[in-house]
């Protein structure tokens, strides 16, 4: 009789544990998660802000108000770069789909820190255009003498999706 009402326990024990989602937590702690941009973190707030600004898009200010905003956060190389590999392609979706680009974006993994730059996965989340869109971004920010604080240097292109992905991916060390 004590031996069943163990097992009962056991049994209810571990049903709680998965209902609760605490099983959930233990396993993604396991296999690892990306390290999500720590709260206050200014050199991640400018990668984030800096995604956000490039891949959002509204017909009233068009390419033009676009552009300002862009370097408005980006340093004067950003500024120059951003909008020549960008602004084509947006001006042509612009006029086509006839409807504003809205992007929400999350830094999740600091790649490279030199001190005076860093690089940062971030994910970018955009509406507007087409169905949600959900692709990371290498994107480096830069902290400069003549500005305060960091500023958008370069969003970083070529890097297919899997290799973001797979450097978000802890490997287990044998």
């Amino acid at each position: 009789m004590k031996k069943l009402l163990t097992i009962v326990i056991l049994f209810a024990a571990t049903a709680i544990f998965i209902f609760s989602g605490a099983a959930g937590w233990v396993l993604r702690g396991l296999a690892g998660s990306p390290t999500a941009a720590p709260v206050g973190n200014p050199a991640a707030a400018a990668a984030e802000l800096g995604v956000a600004t490039v891949f959002t898009l509204d017909q009233e200010s068009g390419i033009a108000g676009w552009r300002e905003r862009v370097c408005a956060v980006s340093t004067p190389a950003g500024c120059a770069a951003i909008p020549r590999l960008f602004a084509d392609g947006l001006a042509g979706q612009l006029e086509i789909r006839q409807t504003d680009l809205t992007c929400t974006a999350t830094a999740v993994k600091l790649s490279r820190d030199n001190g005076e730059e860093q690089i940062w996965i971030v994910e970018a989340v955009t509406t507007g255009w087409e169905e949600e869109k959900t692709e990371l971004i290498a994107v480096a920010v830069t902290r400069t003498a003549n500005a305060p604080g960091w500023q958008l240097d370069e969003i970083i292109p070529g890097i297919p999706q899997q290799v973001l992905v797979q450097m978000l991916t802890p490997t287990a060390v044998p």
